[in-house]
This record gives structure tokens, sequence and C-alpha cells, in this order.
């Protein structure tokens, strides 16, 4: 079980490695539906893929901006797990939660506007997934880190940043 929670703390690191870039090159067909027949003047559409890449680019720089505290935590965590440091696990939890909580403040509001309702929920559930790793079992857990990958995935088909 050690090596599997230091294998997905550096999955993890790179997950949240965000270098640069969203350029969406999925091949997602999902560039929205032709506008039905109106003799009121057509509304302004939206353009999925450029909305989908402005929102990609503010939940990567949400995370690239904790990024080391995070690592940092997650790492604190991993240590006192390791050492079975109940108080220091407590504390670094505590710690990753607080982290965890400033990114989620800062990428929501963000993901609330994106105009792709897929986009959204992969982004919704990636946000939620990674702000599991902060407890203890999830560390532990095939199930978890299954769904980790899952999350990493998805968000990556809208979000090629997250999967690097």
């Amino acid at each position: 079980m050690q090596l599997r929670r230091i294998l997905l703390a550096l999955a993890v690191s790179t997950t949240l490695g965000l270098a640069t870039g969203c350029a969406q090159d999925s091949g997602d067909a999902s560039q929205g539906a032709a506008p039905a027949a109106s003799s009121a003047a057509p509304s302004p559409t939206v353009d999925l893929k450029a909305d989908t890449e402005a929102v990609c680019k503010a939940v990567v720089a949400a995370y690239e901006a904790e990024k080391m505290e995070f690592l940092n935590a997650l790492a604190e965590m991993l240590t006192a797990s390791l050492d079975g440091d109940q108080a220091a696990l407590d504390k670094a939890r505590s710690k990753g939660q607080a982290i965890v909580d400033r990114i989620t403040k800062a990428v929501n509001p963000e993901i609330a506007k994106a105009a792709d309702p897929k986009a959204k929920a992969a982004l919704e559930q990636f946000v939620a997934t990674v702000a599991k790793m902060m407890t203890a079992e999830s560390l532990e857990d095939p199930e978890f880190e299954a769904a980790l990958d899952k999350a990493i995935a998805d968000a990556g088909v809208y979000c090629p940043a997250l999967k690097e």
C-alpha cells in the first residue's frame, strides 16, 4: 500500500503539473446545434471550443497557483500516514483541505460559466475528485484511484493540460 500511495502522489503531481495551454484538439463534435428557423433576429451563437478553452485556462491557472502548496500538503499527508503519526496527518489534511477549498472557490465560478454541459460536468467531477485526495482513505483505495484516472481522462478531453 505504501508504494501505491507514493505512485498516486507522483501521478497527482504530474496531473497538477499543469504546464501551459489548453488547446483543444479532441475532435469533439459538440460545437453546437444549428439554429432553429425563426422570424426573429438570430441570437449570437457561443463558440463552444473558445468558451471551453477560456474555462480551461482559468482552471489550469487556479491549480498552477496552488500547485506547490498542494503537493507539499499531500507529501506531508503521505509522510504522516507512513509514519503512523495521526496528529501530523490531521494537520496535513487540514492544510490540504484549506488549499483545496481555495482552488475550488477559484474554479467553481469559472466552471459555472462553461457553455458546454459535457465540459462543465467533466471539470466539476475533476475538481470534486481531486478534492477527495485530502482524505487518508482515498490514498489507499483502488476505487478512488480508478475514479481519479477517469476524472482526469474525462476532463482531459476538454482540457488536455489536465492530462499532461
